[in-house]
């Protein structure tokens, strides 16, 4: 793994086709300009590295956010048939039952998104003190749970009573569209287990990747 200091990359529309990072626009807001930026190292241990970049991440935004909190989301990841004993479970017994060791925090309220007979639930932990490399293992690009900083715990809250959809499990559409509508930035582990790089992005308006990253970033665009 690569220890000497490295910049950061920043592109400042993730939307337009740019060496750092881009994401396919949705048609549906077609408007939204987020902006994103990155920090990647040659790896050995995938996960070590990710966890290496989320941190670095993070801390670069406190410096420059101190208010922001870190909220671990969660779901259970897609709508399934409802019956007693997915009721039962529902989100935080599921993830019990299963043997997901989630990180210590507080947890909100379970919340569902309910379509006929299915149904899909959500929540979310503010974190007492993020461990990188756990919150890289459950962040992983397929999961279906995300790292949200925020300085408004309400657009937290707001966000699971809407709910979302995982039309892309790297990064769900309904999430990058809250992440135009507020001030909150969304950190992702990227690279896969055959990669030869792994790191991970901050994503989040303009103004925020400007305020967190214009002393420190070398740009793509």
């Amino acid at each position: 793994m690569t220890t000497a200091e490295k910049p950061f990359e920043t592109t400042k529309d993730i939307f337009v086709d740019n060496e750092t990072f881009t994401i396919r626009k949705n048609p549906k807001n077609s408007k939204a300009i987020l902006s994103a930026a990155l920090i990647a190292y040659d790896s050995d241990t995938l996960q070590n590295t990710q966890a290496k970049a989320i941190e670095e991440l993070y801390n670069q935004i406190l410096k420059n956010v101190p208010n922001y909190t870190p909220w671990l989301l969660v779901s259970n990841g897609a709508m399934v048939q409802t019956n007693r004993i997915v009721e039962y479970h529902g989100l935080w017994r599921a993830f019990e039952k299963n043997g997901i060791v989630l990180p210590k925090g507080q947890r909100t309220q379970e919340y569902a998104l309910r379509d006929a007979k299915e149904v899909q639930y959500f929540g979310a932990i503010l974190l007492d003190n993020p461990e990188f490399l756990q919150i890289a293992k459950l962040t992983a690009p397929d999961s279906s749970a995300h790292l949200i900083l925020t300085s408004n715990a309400r657009s937290i809250l707001g966000l699971l009573q809407k709910g979302w959809h995982y039309d892309s499990k790297k990064h769900p559409t309904d999430l990058l569209h809250h992440l135009s509508l507020t001030s909150n930035c969304l950190i992702h582990p990227i690279g896969e287990f055959d990669d030869i790089e792994g790191g991970a992005v901050a994503i989040a308006s303009p103004q925020i990747i400007s305020k967190c990253f214009r002393d420190t970033a070398h740009r793509s665009d």
